[in-house]
């Protein structure tokens, strides 16, 4: 975070870096923590719940373009 104004007493700030970079790099480590692998975090995900539907489509899709886009290569 970074002071972006300061308005009488109160400091506004701001992130330096985006929640998309963090929320990767968060993703990144709790992978690490289950030894590389993860297929247990989205087991988990998936038995409790957490998931809807439409993120499993998109989960479904996403696979599917990665089949393709590895075929091409």
């Amino acid at each position: 975070m970074r002071r972006a104004s300061k308005i009488s007493n109160a400091h506004v700030f701001e992130p330096v870096i985006s929640r998309n970079a963090v929320q990767h790099r968060m993703i990144d480590e709790l992978v690490g923590l289950f030894g590389g692998r993860a297929l247990p975090i989205v087991t988990h995900l998936i038995d409790s719940g957490k998931l809807t539907r439409d993120e499993v489509d998109e989960a479904r899709k996403a696979l599917r373009d990665l089949s393709k886009k590895e075929k091409t290569q």
